[in-house]
C-alpha cells in the first residue's frame, strides 16, 4: 500500500491509551523522517507530527501523579522522544531544552527540574541546542557523578551531539579515562547511529583504532 494510506490507517491509533497501539504510527514516521523526507518537506513533517500527537501531550503532559503506572510513563517517554528528536517539534524542542538545561545547572545534578526517565531526552535537546557550553557542562559532570544512572544520562546525550564541529570532542571521549570500560562505547554508537555522524565517526575510528582496542583490551 502506499505511504500515504499506511499513514491514514495508523493516524487513529496515535490518540490509544494503550502505548503499543499509540506508538504505532512511530516506527514508520520516523523511517520517513530519516529516509525519505526532502528538506522542503521538514515543517510540514513537524506540523503533523504535533498535531498527531496534541491530544497525548495535553493528555500526559511531563509528568504525572504519583501514582501513575509504568505503562503511562512508557507512553509519554515514547512519545516526547518521537515530538523532541524525530519530529523536532519546536514548542516541544524548547521544553526538553529548558528541562535540561536545570538538570545539570550550576554543575550539579538537580532531579526535580525533570522526572527520570525524561532526562537523558531532555539533556540530548540541550546538547544538540546549547552546542559546546553544553557538551563541557556535560562532560565536566562526568568527572564528578559515580551515580549509573546519571553518568548513562549523560552518555546518551553526548552520543546524540549533532553540531559537525563538535563531533569528534564528543569520540575522543571513547580514549577519555573518566569513561568506565562499560561506557566507552556509548559515545561512538551514538554518533554512529547519526546518518550524519556517521561518516565523521568511521573516520574517527579508523584513525584510531588501534587505542580503540588498547583502550578496551581483549
Amino acid at each position: 500500500i502506499s505511504f500515504a494510506d499506511a499513514m491514514r490507517t495508523l493516524a487513529p491509533m496515535a490518540d490509544s491509551t494503550d502505548r503499543f497501539v499509540a506508538t504505532a504510527p512511530i516506527e514508520l514516521l520516523a523511517f520517513a523522517r530519516e529516509h525519505l523526507l526532502e528538506d522542503a518537506h521538514e515543517a510540514a513533517f513537524q506540523r503533523y507530527a504535533a498535531e498527531l500527537y496534541a491530544a497525548q501531550l495535553r493528555r500526559l503532559g511531563w509528568s504525572g501523579a504519583a501514582d501513575e503506572d509504568g505503562e503511562a510513563r512508557l507512553l509519554r517517554a515514547a512519545i516526547l522522544e518521537f515530538l523532541a528528536l524525530q519530529g523536532e517539534v519546536p514548542a516541544v524542542r524548547a521544553e526538553a531544552r529548558t528541562r535540561g538545561a536545570a538538570y545539570v545547572a550550576g554543575g550539579a545534578i538537580h532531579p526535580d527540574a525533570v522526572p527520570n526517565d525524561l532526562a537523558a531526552l531532555a539533556l540530548s535537546v540541550a546538547a544538540q541546542e546549547d552546542g559546546e557550553a553544553m557538551l563541557e557542562a556535560l562532560v565536566t559532570l562526568l568527572g564528578t557523578t559515580d551515580d549509573a544512572v546519571v553518568r548513562q544520562q549523560l552518555l546518551i546525550a553526548l552520543g546524540r551531539v549533532d553540531d559537525a564541529a563538535l563531533r569528534p570532542r564528543v569520540l575522543d571521549l571513547v580514549l577519555d579515562e573518566r569513561l568506565r570500560l562499560n561506557e566507552v562505547f556509548r559515545p561512538l554508537m551514538g554518533q554512529f547511529s547519526d546518518p550524519e555522524g556517521v561518516e565523521t565517526a568511521y573516520a574517527w575510528l579508523v584513525e584510531r583504532y588501534d587505542a580503540v582496542v588498547e583502550r578496551i583490551g581483549p
